[in-house]
């Protein structure tokens, strides 16, 4: 049989072992013969990369994309799988060039951006993550995640009037959005409005009654207000969650 084809054959077999759950180390070893007979077949890298990373075996993991690199240079998603597991191993330096490697070969895809101002972020870059958040955002104004990454951002730093504004952006486009909810329910508290504060969180329970984070903020915010029975039950409904 052809080296190619026989290639394809173990490529489907470890496709098939994964999807119906068998033992990790036959797919691996469907996948890797794959590769002998075909040191070519990108997908096979590809799903071990994965697998390698679900295990948490980094280092396997990232010479499996840096081989979809060299096969595909041309290629963004394999750049940005690459830097997602540099970034897994705090590589910070190696995962931001990955992402900027994938940014210059699609420059308008939003998840690079993001990928990109998350480990600048993680870098104490916090001017540059702003401007690649902001670039997201103009790119894609309906586009929730880059709003709200920015508001976390602008959160962590203490810039409460920033973050607000880019919480009420998340919340205009999804009411439902309950990390938003949240996160703007505790600025409220750290600025003193109790009762938006109080008006939040009884939402984010209304949506999702065993939020626990919920249920044990809103009883703080009763208690600092010295309404002991709501914050009682609030406190127990958190303790049952």
């Amino acid at each position: 049989m052809h080296k190619k084809n026989l290639a394809l054959r173990l490529f489907l077999k470890g496709c098939r072992y994964d999807s119906i759950g068998s033992k990790r180390d036959k797919v691996i070893d469907a996948y890797r013969k794959c590769i002998k007979y075909d040191d070519k077949f990108t997908s096979a890298y590809v799903n071990l990369g994965f697998i390698y990373l679900a295990e948490k075996d980094c280092e396997r993991a990232a010479k499996c994309f840096q081989d979809v690199v060299e096969l595909e240079p041309m290629n963004p998603e394999a750049f940005n799988n690459l830097g997602f597991v540099y970034e897994g191993m705090k590589r910070f330096g190696c995962a931001r060039q990955a992402y900027m490697q994938a940014s210059e070969l699609d420059p308008r895809n939003v998840e690079t951006m993001l990928n990109l101002a998350k480990v600048q972020e993680l870098e104490g870059n916090y001017h540059d993550a702003v401007k690649q958040y902001n670039k997201a955002i103009k790119l894609a104004p309906d586009n929730i995640s880059p709003r709200f990454c920015l508001a976390v951002l602008y959160d962590n730093y203490d810039m409460f009037d920033e973050a607000l504004e880019e919480y009420k952006g998340v919340l205009d486009r999804d009411p439902c959005h309950l990390k938003a909810l949240l996160n703007t329910g505790n600025l409220y508290v750290q600025l003193g409005d109790n009762d938006q504060a109080i008006k939040l969180f009884k939402k984010v329970i209304e949506l999702d009654p065993d939020n626990e984070d919920a249920c044990n903020q809103l009883g703080v915010v009763y208690k600092s207000i010295e309404n002991y029975a709501e914050a009682s039950a609030a406190y127990k409904k958190s303790a049952f969650t």
